[in-house]
């Protein structure tokens, strides 16, 4: 029976210690786990703008989410939910009045946030160095493909400046006829399909395919039959004048097609050209030309468009205005090039007939500073392996280049050809050109020559062999630059180590210590006297010993183990705080350390403070060193008839007070640990405040009555001594229905003033209740046998309930779960023992 009930109890105890632990669901540490369906369209909204700022397309990131273990099915699901939102790239057709934009920008989806830590990593790595790794290398861009989708330079044409003069009036355009003088009157007519505009009493004025000017002739000329003003009369100019403009401009439908993003019928302003018509198609595509876009008229090719005249020259010449049906075709590449590494515009380019290597070098806007350009080597496709050329400056000019070659310019080697060095201690230590036969010597005096503290014993020659092994050569420096040894020819990247006497030996310091005015240490300087020493750490203070000066020294350096570990001297100081013969002479030693005494009669003013009920508060500096309360209550005449004796408190400076640092973080982790070795296991602790000062608990009434008795303290520095008025509340606080302040009556209890505030809530611990008297002591609630012994209560009185401490409660799974296992081992070691 006993084996049963011990099993029973051990089985319990391991149960109970694992199962009672909070379980807190793990984080998700990848994204294997995420669910899209969970989502909502506010989160993949939110999240979709931060990836704007990294620079993630949406294929980008949906690679990035695959890497971090998202599953297809959910990677899908992600591309979908996108889609819907329609937050992918897309475009649209512009309106018929041709100026408002005919496609959406293409811009970079932004990055998706799932509302999860996990993703949200994702979301703010440095996508840039994640993609580098993720996709091997960062890929380069078709020089100019990104300009049709610049939303700063959209080509647009300008409607609010004078009408070109060689701009050809079609059907559809409105011209505005203004006649002034002697007559007035103003037409606004509109160029019918057939080309004709039609002004009263006038027949049909054909303008089709006319210039402004053109037409300015014609209508002009026709407009006299009705204002004869506008033609001279004799000697006399004409009295009535004209003028003809364009009001609101036609459209034209073009029809742009071929290797662009978005080939279609675009409707544009009659001002709009070639470029206009790129733009809202998106541009070339990735296998569309910059180099070759022919403009179709009347199925003719009426121009061509080479981008890169705009983008490196900034010709526009080539820009032609498109007419009603025309087409822009763009054609295909035929040779793309890649350069990259050391070019101010890495990219890939486009070459067209005629174009070598060197121009391509024009293209990327030449090498930069670091670029190796002797030679360059291209990385070619042959017609079964590839294979690498080598070509010499000499020859970039003439070289041609086929599709698909790669070229990289790579760094200058990090060396120099012609460089010798000298480090240390001499004038101008640096780096210097090898000329022809420079030699040690002549290095040394390029340099301005040693220094005073140049170690010429020995010197150092570190040179790099071809192999790029390392030879040490030495040399004595003295020896060398008389000439007693032969001078040393120097080659390519020689350094030349000269060291200091000072860099050679353990530096040398000299410490005071004490009381003087800047203890501390010292660089050692010959032939410094105690004196010296004393006034540069400012001077002895008031409280320096006149009796000694100690000054100890390491012992000399013996082959053998000694005991002594240091030489000391002392001297003496004068009355008149000056030094003797003996130490204004006496000459430190490297290492010494010089040690003021403090007199041992010397004590500064202790300065205490009284304030309340007395008759004279204020500070006072203690008369001798075992003053009391009592003394100082003396001196300060004595209490007042409002003092309150009971209610008297001493603040004192705690053991962590530092003048100056109100928060020392130290002490308040020592006073912590001091707090927590005291702290009862049943109560709960919200905050600790730790100060500098802290309420000593006195009887001041028994302090009066016995002066100089074991209740009448010593007062220290700093003390401050509070005599209150007379006091008539009690306060109540802590777990109570209604805490506050009520007076104070001979005849109330413990349990009545409890009462008053309503009674104890269900927080609330009566058993640990105690009562704080406001001469800074404590009393708390004591337990005999059943009955409670509650402390006493005077004016100034604090009462204050404790709160229960908080304790997790098993719930129906977990009480189950446990009477569950209970029964299961009941059985079992019932079963053992059987």
């Amino acid at each position: 029976m006993m084996l049963k009930k011990l099993l029973f109890l051990i089985a319990f105890a391991i149960f109970s210690s694992n199962f009672v632990q909070a379980q807190n669901p793990s984080s998700v540490s990848d994204l294997s786990k995420v669910n899209v369906d969970d989502m909502s369209d506010e989160q993949i909204a939110e999240y979709l703008k931060k990836a704007q700022s990294s620079g993630l397309t949406e294929q980008q990131l949906l690679i990035l989410a695959k890497q971090r273990g998202m599953s297809d099915s959910q990677i899908q699901k992600l591309r979908n939910r996108i889609n819907t939102l329609g937050m992918g790239t897309g475009k649209n057709q512009a309106t018929s009045d041709g100026i408002s934009r005919m496609r959406e920008e293409n811009q970079a989806l932004p990055q998706v946030d799932m509302g999860m830590d996990i993703f949200e990593n994702l979301v703010t790595v440095d996508s840039t160095a994640l993609l580098k790794e993720l996709l091997g290398k960062e890929e380069l861009k078709i020089f100019g493909a990104d300009i049709f989708n610049n939303q700063e330079l959209n080509f647009e044409p300008s409607l609010n400046t004078p009408t070109p003069r060689n701009y050809q009036i079609g059907p559809g355009d409105e011209i505005i006829i203004d006649v002034w003088g002697a007559s007035e009157q103003s037409y606004a007519l509109t160029v019918s399909p057939e080309g004709s505009v039609k002004i009263s009493n006038l027949g049909p004025i054909y303008v089709n395919g006319m210039t402004v000017e053109q037409a300015n002739a014609k209508v002009k000329s026709r407009l006299t039959k009705i204002y004869a003003g506008l033609l001279p009369r004799g000697d006399q100019g004409p009295n009535t004048f004209f003028q003809l403009t364009l009001g609101n401009i036609r459209s034209v439908k073009v029809n742009v097609i071929g290797e662009v993003e978005q080939p279609g019928t675009y409707t544009l302003s009659s001002f709009s050209t070639i470029f206009n018509a790129l733009y809202y198609a998106g541009g070339p595509s990735k296998s569309g030309s910059m180099r070759n876009i022919e403009l179709i008229r009347n199925n003719k090719v009426v121009g061509k468009l080479d981008v890169y005249d705009y983008l490196l020259r900034g010709k526009l010449s080539a820009n032609l205005k498109l007419e009603d049906q025309d087409v822009v075709l763009v054609k295909a590449y035929n040779n793309r090039v890649t350069i990259q590494g050391e070019v101010k515009r890495p990219a890939i380019y486009e070459l067209v007939e005629g174009e070598d290597l060197g121009a391509l070098i024009d293209f990327s806007g030449g090498f930069t500073e670091f670029a190796y350009s002797s030679s360059l080597r291209i990385k070619r496709n042959g017609d079964k392996e590839k294979e690498v050329v080598t070509v010499s400056a000499s020859d970039f000019g003439t070289t041609a280049l086929k599709n698909g070659d790669q070229i990289l310019v790579h760094k200058i080697l990090d060396r120099f050809t012609n460089r010798v060095r000298i480090e240390g201690a001499v004038n101008m230590p640096g780096e210097y050109e090898l000329k022809k036969g420079l030699t040690a010597k002549q290095l040394i005096s390029s340099a301005e020559g040693l220094r005073g503290d140049a170690f010429t014993e020995r010197a150092l020659i570190i040179r790099l062999n071809e192999d790029f092994s390392i030879t040490n050569l030495s040399f004595k420096v003295s020896d060398l630059l008389s000439g007693s040894i032969e001078d040393i020819p120097l080659q390519k990247e020689d350094l030349i180590k000269i060291s200091s006497i000072f860099d050679l030996s353990e530096d040398k310091t000299l410490t005071i210590k004490g009381e003087v005015i800047k203890p501390g240490v010292f660089p050692f300087i010959s032939n410094m006297t105690v004196e010296d020493l004393i006034i540069l750490s400012g001077g002895l203070k008031e409280s320096a010993s006149e009796k000694v000066i100690e000054v100890a020294r390491r012992p000399e350096k013996m082959e053998q183990v000694s005991a002594a570990v240091s030489e000391t001297f002392e001297f003496a100081i004068s009355p008149g705080m000056g030094i003797s013969d003996e130490a204004s002479t006496f000459v430190l030693e490297p290492f010494d350390i010089v040690t003021i005494r403090q007199s041992p009669g010397f004590t500064e003013q202790i300065t205490v403070e009284v304030e309340g009920e007395v008759k004279y508060p204020g500070s006072y500096a203690l008369k001798i060193r075992d003053e009391r309360i009592s003394d100082l209550i003396a001196r300060a005449g004595g209490i007042t008839a409002y003092g309150y004796p009971k209610g008297a408190l001493l603040v004192r400076r705690t053991e962590f007070y530092n003048a100056g640092q109100a928060d020392n973080k130290a002490a308040i982790a020592q006073k912590r640990e001091a707090l927590e070795q005291f702290q009862e296991k049943d109560t709960l602790v919200d905050e600790l405040e730790i100060k500098q000062f802290e309420t000593v608990g006195i009887d001041l009434q028994k302090i009066l009555a016995n002066p100089r008795s074991k209740y009448d303290l010593r007062l220290q520095e700093g003390d401050v001594l509070s005599i209150p008025r007379q006091l008539e509340t009690v306060r109540v606080k802590g777990e109570i229905l209604y805490p506050l302040t009520i007076k104070y009556e001979d005849e109330l209890s413990f349990k009545d003033y409890i009462s008053a505030s309503g009674g104890i809530n269900d927080n609330g611990r009566i058993a640990k209740s105690f009562v704080i008297y406001p001469n800074g002591t404590a009393a708390k609630t004591k337990r005999i046998l059943w009955f409670k012994n509650y402390p006493e209560i005077m004016p100034g009185s604090e009462i204050v309930i404790p709160k229960r401490p908080t304790r997790n409660r098993l719930s129906i799974q977990e009480i189950l779960a446990i009477t569950t296992t209970l029964s299961t081992l009941t059985l079992l070691i019932d079963r053992l023992g059987n």
